[in-house]
């Protein structure tokens, strides 16, 4: 069953459950965080959005009032602690291994939510039921966290995916996603069944999924990603997708 089906069903994607309630995609008290800022913030996604407001309200009637006020709420609580002042300040954080967890599973779940607000949402209904099983980041996922210092898109969302069947009737399922949130930048590439390398070679970004086995310092190196930076490191995600697509298709 896909999301479309399960929406159809009035049934939590997550779990399966009623009734739903509505989940806000921007959490309330990022969304307060954002508009504390003053003035319009800038919205952009994949999903076609590209406009200025002054709302950060935007919800999906997708999951049930148990998950979406039981665990869900308590991730939220989990990272708001040390997200804040990632968000609002240009103070050093220091994230231990737990908060890196922490913040990997709180934007896996961010972004499931993001995507549902698609007319054809990229993630597979799979992936919901997975994440309501363990709710953790994908095992076949990479996440990397930066600073970002631009003032164009102090909140942004974007799932970019896809899904193949080869002439052998296998499906390959891979999505891009990135978003920001004030002074914070998360990305992620995810390829079914792939296993990722421990790396960190990307400019002023730390992997913060597959675990690592050491705290981290925010930002990295001191370094904030500008508006032009924020699109190229995406559009270099979108390429990696793209060029994976052509090395499957051109195997014998």
């Amino acid at each position: 069953m896909d999301t479309s089906t399960a929406k159809r069903s009035g049934k939590c994607v997550l779990c399966g459950g009623r009734p739903l309630s509505r989940e806000h995609v921007w959490p309330r008290w990022i969304a307060a965080l954002i508009k504390s800022q003053g003035g319009p913030v800038h919205i952009r996604s994949s999903g076609g959005a590209d406009y200025d407001t002054t709302q950060l309200d935007l919800t999906v009637r997708r999951v049930c009032r148990e998950c979406n006020h039981g665990w869900m709420e308590r991730m939220e609580s989990e990272v708001r602690p040390f997200l804040t002042p990632m968000m609002t300040t240009t103070d050093s954080v220091t994230l231990s291994v737990e908060d890196q967890f922490a913040l990997a599973r709180w934007y896996t779940k961010t972004m499931l939510m993001h995507d549902l607000t698609h007319s054809t949402p990229r993630i597979p209904q799979d992936r919901y039921t997975e994440f309501f099983a363990e709710p953790r980041p994908f095992d076949d996922s990479v996440i990397w966290l930066g600073a970002y210092g631009g003032n164009r898109w102090p909140a942004f969302s974007d799932v970019t995916g896809t899904l193949v069947e080869y002439g052998t009737g296998e499906i390959a399922e891979r999505h891009v996603a990135a978003l920001t949130a004030l002074n914070v930048f998360l990305q992620s590439f995810l390829e079914a069944g792939a296993v990722w390398r421990a790396e960190d070679s990307r400019r002023g970004l730390w992997r913060i999924w597959p675990a690592r086995d050491e705290p981290i310092t925010f930002p990295r190196d001191g370094f904030a990603m500008t508006d032009e930076h924020v699109l190229a490191v995406t559009e270099q995600l979108r390429d990696r997708l793209r060029d994976r697509l052509q090395d499957r298709f051109s195997q014998p």
